[in-house]
């Protein structure tokens, strides 16, 4: 009876801290003005928000581990640069990741960033 109550627990501790290990790692948002839009030689997309960390959300010709395929990519980068013409704000969402918009690594490659909404 005293190995069975040990696997229990161990098992309860197991998954207690693959739940804590999940909750580490959540979905996040950035909106405001577009401060920064760039492709580079290799068709990464670069972006900054309200002047925060310039980073990559996606590749205009390849899936390359990103989120969105190369067609979705494309609409992205579109309603980036009408917000960016017009002045307007957007919002980036991202899934998975335990950053927040400021501690996003400079020139990042954030293959979690999956919809982008915009402007308004």
């Amino acid at each position: 009876m005293k190995a069975r109550n040990f696997v229990v627990k161990v098992c309860g501790v197991a998954v207690s801290c693959l739940f804590m290990a999940q909750a580490s790692f959540a979905n996040f948002g950035c909106s405001g003005k577009v401060s920064m839009l760039a492709v580079d030689s290799a068709a990464a997309v670069f972006v900054a928000i309200n002047g925060g960390p310039i980073h990559s959300i996606c590749n205009l010709d390849a899936r390359a581990g990103y989120s969105f395929v190369p067609s979705g990519c494309k609409a992205a980068y579109a309603t980036l640069l009408a917000a960016k013409t017009a002045d307007k704000t957007v919002s980036i969402s991202y899934g998975g990741d335990a950053y927040t918009c400021s501690s996003i690594p400079a020139w990042a490659v954030m293959t979690s960033a999956y919809f982008v909404d915009g402007p308004y």
